[in-house]
């Protein structure tokens, strides 16, 4: 099906798997089209403008979709903490930004299993 859209719309498979095509509508009833989002292999989702903007020109406003905050006592929070402290050269930031990272997948993109919500 993925691949039918793809084929139809011009919108490849990576650009509907990263919701570039619901983006884009969004951007267009929203923003007047000004921008647009993309795909690029070794970059993943990136928006394009569709004209120059002066430096410090707002070019859109919008409020927050995503907030988070740190969950002490979520397993799976305390956890992410035990393992940023124990590998720092790995974790390299705060476990919350892990956290947000975390909390922003969509249900499709976690492996099957027990909720932590």
């Amino acid at each position: 099906l993925a691949s039918d859209m793809a084929a139809e719309g011009g919108v490849s498979a990576e650009e509907l798997a990263a919701d570039c095509p619901y983006i884009n509508e969004y951007c267009e009833q929203r923003h007047r089209g000004l921008v647009r989002c993309s795909w690029l292999k070794l970059k993943g989702r990136i928006l394009l403008s569709s004209r120059t903007f002066q430096a410090g020109e707002i070019i859109f406003r919008e409020p927050p979709l995503h907030i988070v905050a740190e969950q002490p006592g979520n397993p799976a929070f305390d956890r992410l903490k035990e393992l940023c402290a124990k590998y720092n050269k790995v974790f390299e930031y705060e476990p919350l930004w892990y956290w947000t990272a975390l909390n922003s997948l969509k249900p499709t993109q976690l492996p099957p299993g027990p909720s932590s919500a």
